[in-house]
């Protein structure tokens, strides 16, 4: 019977349906990027040296789960950051271009999934141009960073998987900053990296 109501030839009740599942789905990817967008912040240097396979700065393992986050130095000097969901799908995205490392870097990593329910994977280099790999489905992650095993200058399944890497700042996100947060964090970095007398701690 409600079908038969309509206005300007749309059944109301369809309209209602139509609001309600809109409302469903924005409150889906509100939940999801609460527990999987995040942003981490390095500002590192890593001196030459000869690397026959990827080396770990960091590898989070999620307990009895296949979910991890993790960076890592490739053969080549290029800093790639990766992430494996809850779904076991392994994504990776790297710096780009070659990177001169006679000084430190700040490299910018984060997942954001989309208002349709794409995800991104992004890393910026000194601020400037993000290199993005785009999935067309969620990579779910949890973007709490307690809940991880966490290992620093080697990976999960290997100890040895490190490198020699001066680690000066970083700070990990759970959820995305406003464009004005990113701005003044990007200018806390900076005068960090413009500092003569920085501290660094050798790993």
């Amino acid at each position: 019977e409600l079908l038969s109501f309509g206005l300007s030839g749309q059944p109301i009740l369809m309209n209602a349906l139509l609001q309600i599942a809109d409302v469903v789905f924005k409150l889906g990817v509100k939940l999801l990027k609460n527990q999987s967008d995040f942003e981490m912040h390095l500002l590192m240097f890593v001196p030459s040296q000869e690397l026959n396979e990827p080396a770990y700065i960091f590898d989070y393992q999620y307990p009895n789960a296949p979910t991890k986050i993790f960076c890592r130095v490739e053969p080549g000097m290029r800093l790639s950051f990766g992430v494996t969901s809850i779904q076991g799908v392994t994504v990776t995205n790297s710096s780009n271009g070659l990177l001169d490392w006679s000084r430190p870097h700040l490299f910018t990593l984060s997942l954001t999934i989309g208002p349709d329910l794409s995800t991104k994977l992004g890393v910026i280099t000194d601020g400037e141009g993000e290199n993005v790999v785009w999935m067309p489905f969620p990579l779910f992650v949890d973007n709490d960073p307690f809940h991880y095993r966490k290992y620093q200058n080697r990976s999960d399944e290997d100890e040895n998987a490190g490198l020699s890497f001066g680690l000066i700042e970083m700070a990990m996100f759970g959820k995305s900053l406003s464009r004005k947060k990113q701005a003044q964090w990007l200018l806390h970095f900076e005068e960090q990296l413009s500092n003569p007398n920085q501290s660094c701690f050798w790993f």
